[in-house]
């Protein structure tokens, strides 16, 4: 098992010679043994863990990179790779060895108030006012998860006078303010870094220029000349840099290192808002391909003012069509001004990210300071870290009109949760909670919700775990859905609750798309439903496919669709009708009345599992 820090690999023609060097620097007979034997064996019982992924600094095109080669198995291919990088970082693995993604985080929220009550605070009460503080201010709560953030805000909250600051950006600021003051020979209290002066002042400015040159090309080690000064103590790093001991260890001494890769992003940003506004933008512009400087973005808008024009922050926006990142950026600036250009298309979508409660209140935020309505919310295959904080979102999308929420692992408790900010939604036309793990408990409380939104046009809830009882609390909520066009329940089981559905259908008479297919339901269920079906009369595409249809109920469905006579779509797919007899003849007979001259043409009959293969007119 090989550990390899990435950062400590040369930019270019990284070989496995080189990755070797790092753990047998003082053996190149054993080196060179080890290297055949790995090659020999294509890899086959090796473990290779590449941490940084983000950090790494190649100047190669990633199809050329030998790391890339070993991720996507094109070199070693029997090895065991693991990568290692922040989850902030935007590093997009191409899916060639069947990847699977793991999130290790640090601390927990338990654990990170355990922290608190054992640090030595200077004041008894300290740990309950830090703990009340982290509860309002759940993105500091989260930066918290790493050890190193969890021992700063308890720093911070130990020495500073008045409360903490409301944004990552405020805490790092202090943070660097109380690190200079702490090791400064000056008595007097600094009331920003700005404030300092002489040779102390060109020390902090070299530092931060040093981080941006590092951050924007993906370093994180340098050499003590990189800062302009070859001899002297470490003083000179002001406390912000320590010897990296990892590179040491790989046989490479005398490398330095941010004490942490947050602090130097941070003071990457820094530098770049002390540049006149012409070199910023000239920055933004340059760097707007570097997805690893999200971080440094999100910090620099905490740090900006922006304008009316706001040709800076609009810059920012220009770097990606990614809006989550647009709304970190936005809450992290703490100014409203920034929050109309993030949604003055009026919607914002969200596909494949772990959404993290600070996540919600930068969302929030957004939606909240804009004067631009938001009109379309859309989260897809999404982890949604904390439903209760997505809740507080809807409450403040008063004019939201379609919420899409595919594929998000909601289950019952998220469901109930987020029925709460559903209330506030009551313009909703659209709603898609399709491909979820909803069930019963969870549909009635979204169906309670869903009926303050008189004009709902548009339900889809396929692909969950809703069963009879489910049903049965929809159909109570349907009696308020009368502007409903297009429902879809397919791929549940809804089964015996099908009766109890027919009832809600007959408040449905503007239905123009129904979809129940794959629900299990029998003959009695069919027939009840086709009875409720007659009173739809605008409906112009039925599927009941993967149901049963028995003799008698086929009759029912063959007589209630005389009432329909818009139908244009029937899809009867393995619904139990043989090649021949009473069934069959009745689906001929329905189609010859939806075909009758006082009627539209039926479009499309589909009946796969007889000689009705399809029809198309």
């Amino acid at each position: 098992m090989f550990l390899v820090p990435l950062r400590v690999l040369p930019k270019k023609d990284v070989k496995m010679d080189d990755i070797l060097k790092l753990f047998y620097h003082n053996n190149n007979e054993v080196k060179s043994s080890v290297l055949k034997q790995i090659q020999k064996s294509n890899g086959e019982g090796v473990c290779l863990i590449l941490d940084g992924l983000d950090e790494y600094a190649s100047e190669e095109e990633e199809n050329n990179s030998l790391i890339f080669k070993l991720i996507h198995r094109k070199y070693l291919p029997l090895s065991m790779v693991m990568v290692v990088f922040r989850p902030v970082a935007t590093v997009e693995l191409k899916n060639k060895r069947g990847c699977t993604r793991v999130e290790v985080l640090g601390f927990v929220k338990e654990q990170i108030f355990e922290y608190i009550d054992n640090y030595p605070f200077s004041s008894h009460n300290s740990s309950n006012k830090l703990k009340e503080y982290l509860e309002k201010h759940v993105n500091i709560l989260y930066m918290c998860y790493l050890p190193i953030h969890a021992g700063m805000v308890s720093y911070l909250h130990d020495s500073m006078i008045g409360g903490l600051p409301d944004t990552q950006t405020g805490i790092f600021t202090r943070f660097t303010l109380l690190c200079r003051m702490r090791l400064s020979n000056k008595d007097a209290f600094l009331e920003s870094v700005d404030d300092l002066t002489g040779d102390e002042n060109v020390l902090f400015q070299n530092l931060c220029e040093l981080a941006f040159k590092m951050t924007s090309s993906s370093k994180q080690i340098f050499k003590r000349g990189e800062l302009g000064v070859t001899t002297g103590s470490d003083e000179i790093f002001l406390g912000f840099v320590s010897v990296d001991r990892m590179a040491g260890n790989c046989g490479l001494p005398n490398l330095y290192t941010f004490v942490h890769l947050t602090l130097q992003e941070y003071l990457a940003a820094y530098h770049i808002s002390k540049l006149d506004n012409e070199a910023q933008l000239r920055v933004i512009s340059e760097h707007h391909e570097k997805n690893h400087m999200k971080v440094v973005w999100k910090f620099y808008c905490g740090l900006g003012s922006f304008t009316d024009q706001m040709p800076k922050f609009k810059g920012i926006l220009s770097l990606s069509d990614d809006n989550l990142f647009h709304c970190r950026c936005s809450f992290e600036s703490q100014q409203p001004i920034t929050c109309s250009p993030v949604i003055e298309s009026g919607s914002l979508e969200f596909h494949g990210e772990i959404l993290y409660p600070s996540d919600f209140l930068s969302i929030s935020y957004v939606i909240s300071n804009s004067d631009c309505e938001l009109e379309m919310l859309k989260l897809q295959r999404c982890t949604i870290g904390g439903a209760e904080f997505f809740a507080r979102v809807l409450k403040v999308c008063t004019k939201l009109q379609h919420l899409h929420l595919e594929k998000n692992h909601i289950d019952d408790d998220d469901a109930i949760k987020l029925a709460v900010g559903l209330r506030k939604c009551t313009s909703l036309l659209s709603f898609d909670v399709s491909g979820n793990e909803i069930g019963n408990v969870g549909t009635k409380a979204l169906a309670d919700s869903l009926k303050h939104c008189n004009g709902l046009l548009f339900l889809s809830l396929d692909r969950n775990q809703i069963c009879s009882k489910g049903i049965e609390s929809l159909c109570g909520a349907m009696l308020n859905y009368h502007s409903l066009r297009e429902l879809d329940l397919s791929v549940n089981n809804i089964s015996i609750g099908a009766v109890a559905f027919a009832d809600g259908l007959k408040n449905c008479k503007n239905l123009r798309t129904l979809d129940v297919s794959w629900n299990n339901i029998t003959g009695d269920g069919i027939a009840r439903l086709a009875l409720g079906l007659s009173h739809c009369i605008e409906l112009e595409s039925l599927n009941l496919s993967e149901n049963k249809i028995s003799d008698s109920s086929a009759q029912v469905l063959s007589d209630s669709l005389k009432q329909c006579p818009k139908l244009r779509v029937f899809e009867l797919d393995e619904c139990g009708i043989a090649k021949s007899g009473a069934k069959e003849e009745l689906i001929f007979r329905c189609w010859v009345r939806a075909t009758a001259p006082s009627s539209p043409i039926l479009q499309s009959l589909r009946c796969r599992c007889c000689k009705l293969e399809e029809f198309r007119f």
